[in-house]
């Protein structure tokens, strides 16, 4: 788990790729712009924010932050699918299996060992899953922010958003105005700002 993303060695070409673009945007760079890009902005900004930080803390090996990150994130990943499955079972040990499963056996696997934009997308989908089980107007627009940061890191959550707002206007119409409203704001808000 660890020896594995502890490494200066790229893991693909997208790892490295997305640091490149990252320390592009926090050298002045304009994404899309001066630097082409696949993704959506989100994970490209965090990677130009990971770059300053390394820089601030002096780091020889810069791409260790981005390891590092990596490695927090994967662990935040795993206290949600726990959290979540302990909501849906009731049980602590279902919980903390679904919670290792998930830890030791990722969807993605290869790619969640790098700097991708999956994991972080798989992070935001599972804070607005948690964040619409609470059945609350603040939870209900809560979830509508992470939806729309999951579409903002990778553009495959966008059915996932589509089958939350259909679902959510057919269970409950007013539920999903006050989750699709914040999303299509902040997702608004970020396109034209672009």
């Amino acid at each position: 788990f660890i020896i594995a993303q502890w490494s200066l060695a790229y893991i693909d070409f997208g790892d490295g790729n997305y640091m490149y673009i990252g320390r592009r945007i926090a050298e002045g760079g304009v994404v899309y712009r001066d630097i082409l890009a696949p993704q959506p902005p989100g994970h490209l900004f965090l990677g130009a924010l990971i770059w300053k930080i390394a820089w601030l803390l002096r780091l020889a090996e810069p791409i260790f932050a981005f390891r590092a990150f990596s490695l927090a994130l994967r662990l935040a990943g795993f206290a949600l699918v726990t959290r979540l499955a302990w909501r849906v079972w009731g049980r602590p040990g279902t919980a903390l299996l679904a919670g290792a499963i998930f830890l030791w056996l990722p969807i993605r696997s290869w790619w969640s060992l790098g700097y991708q934009s999956e994991p972080l997308e798989i992070f935001f989908l599972l804070s607005m899953m948690l964040a619409a089980l609470r059945g609350t107007r603040g939870g209900d627009v809560t979830a509508g922010i992470f939806a729309a940061l999951a579409g903002l890191t990778n553009a495959t959550a966008a059915p996932f958003l589509l089958a939350m707002i259909v679902f959510m206007l057919w269970r409950s119409p007013r539920r999903a105005v006050w989750m699709a409203g914040p999303c299509l704001a902040l997702a608004g808000a970020a396109t034209l700002a672009l």
